[in-house]
């Protein structure tokens, strides 16, 4: 009997012997044959040829090719989906590939192992299974969407205070690239520093500090790290500081709950969990660095909205101001917007809809 060794003969001629004569000449009746491509580790170039399989044996014959091995010698690699090649991995290194998918599947037969990872291939075929874990996976990315995320990036932002930094100082300086310097008189930015430190003062260990800028749009936003800006058309719009101080209420109330860096979280963390699983820290590093980016493109949910309302609405009242303040406020904001419920510019933390000033009016004391 042959030994189980590969036996590699390279003939001086390129012609290979006819199939028939190749199938002639091995040893045992062939059970499998298929085309395919050689490939011999020192070479670059692949070889067509042709191979033949007994129950014991394995032969591979084409143009300066011939190797024989025991059949249990060959790695018959796992099945795959698609167009994919199958391989065969012999004893000396070499490769063969084909497209046969149909032979490849008569030499697992016929060495007789149990084929790896068999068990997910046919369950990767079956189209009911199939349907089955298309529907898991998506029912699972629906509740990591509407549950798991939310609850995971809550909690990161409450435990992150130096992630609330990086991404305020980080956004300001973004939105300082359009914003320009406030025009507002030092006497005025003073008093309205004033009507902040009183809503300051009830939040000590959130840092909160006033900016003021100039944006061609009356705004006012909040920053993760607790900066509250208001543009100087938002001060020419309000009729008096108590519309502002409901306004200052609001943005921190998103500081104290935590939404602004949320927003920013929640919005890469899908990114930040697939960088991190393939290992490309470059990319993980990438992303963090895009959080103030990924905030300042980002908007507040409905109910984020109503819980900075309600800051703002409690805040009014401790203070004996009328909550209608802001919902005038409100009004104001909508008017100047040209009517529309549409968002405002630069993180817009407050769509003056119609909903919000009915919830303020119900509300309120006549």
């Amino acid at each position: 009997m042959a030994s189980a060794e590969p036996v590699l003969r390279e003939s001086a001629a390129p012609a290979s012997p006819s199939p028939a004569a190749e199938r002639a000449s091995f040893a045992e009746a062939p059970r499998v044959e298929l085309d395919a491509h050689y490939y011999d580790p020192r070479r670059s170039q692949p070889v067509p040829v042709r191979v033949f399989a007994s129950e014991t044996r394995l032969r591979v014959s084409g143009a300066a090719v011939d190797v024989e091995c025991a059949l249990a010698a060959a790695r018959i690699a796992p099945p795959v989906l698609g167009a994919t090649l199958d391989g065969v991995l012999l004893p000396s290194g070499a490769k063969i590939e084909t497209a046969d998918k149909a032979a490849i599947e008569r030499l697992r037969q016929l060495s007789g192992r149990p084929v790896p990872f068999g068990r997910i291939h046919r369950a990767e075929q079956s189209w009911p299974l199939a349907i089955l874990a298309t529907l898991l996976v998506v029912g699972a990315l629906v509740v990591a969407y509407v549950w798991a995320i939310p609850v995971a990036t809550l909690r990161i932002a409450r435990a992150s205070p130096g992630l609330a930094q990086r991404i305020g100082h980080g956004t300001l300086a973004l939105l300082d690239v359009e914003l320009r310097p406030s025009e507002l008189g030092v006497s005025e930015r003073e008093r309205l520093q004033g009507v902040f430190a009183s809503v300051a003062a009830e939040h000590p260990g959130r840092n909160l500090k006033l900016e003021f800028r100039k944006a061609g749009v009356a705004n006012a936003f909040s920053l993760p790290d607790g900066t509250v800006v208001l543009t100087d058309e938002i001060v020419q719009l309000s009729q008096h500081d108590d519309q502002l101080l409901g306004v200052l209420y609001h943005e921190a109330g998103h500081v104290v709950h935590g939404h602004g860096l949320r927003r920013a979280v929640e919005s890469s963390v899908l990114a930040l969990l697939a960088t991190a699983y393939y290992g490309d820290a470059d990319q993980v590093t990438a992303i963090a660095a895009g959080l103030p980016l990924a905030y300042a493109r980002s908007h507040y949910s409905r109910e984020e909205e109503l819980e900075a309302d309600a800051a703002a609405f409690d805040g009014l009242r401790r203070h004996g101001k009328d909550p209608r303040h802001f919902a005038r406020m409100l009004q104001a904001l909508e008017r100047a917007a040209g009517g529309s419920d549409r968002q405002l510019q630069y993180l817009s933390s407050h769509p003056a809809t119609s909903e919000r000033v009915r919830r303020f009016e119900a509300t309120a004391s006549p």
